[in-house]
């Protein structure tokens, strides 16, 4: 996904290593925008970048994004609109899942939507 993303740009990569995987359905990043993850914890200390979170030793107060008024692609809120069902996980909560419904938007047409919500 790498090498693709720095010919095609991620959004192609993913459609064209979609196609190359032979996946059903659809996957959508959810922005194009450079973002940064940031934590603030418990005791104040903000550390920035998704790989340093995730070895944290402490609890994490919140999180952030980096900029923090990135929006979610238009194409990622239809198929929210339409989904009969939304699925979210597996995956890390602080450093995969939550920083989804961080970006712009997402997390209120996943509120809106009145498909069937699964956490797993």
């Amino acid at each position: 996904l790498a090498a693709m993303s720095q010919i095609l740009g991620f959004k192609d990569a993913i459609k064209a290593s979609g196609k190359v995987l032979a996946i059903r359905g659809k996957v959508l990043p959810v922005t194009e925008e450079n973002i940064k993850l940031k934590a603030i914890c418990e005791d104040g200390r903000e550390i920035l970048g998704e790989s340093n979170i995730g070895g944290t030793l402490g609890a994490i107060r919140r999180l952030e994004l980096v900029p923090g008024d990135c929006k979610a692609l238009p194409e990622v809120l239809a198929a929210i609109a339409s989904a009969e069902a939304i699925v979210v996980g597996p995956g890390s909560l602080y450093t995969s899942l939550l920083p989804n419904l961080l970006v712009g938007g997402v997390a209120e047409a996943i509120a809106a939507s009145k498909a069937v919500k699964m956490y797993v």
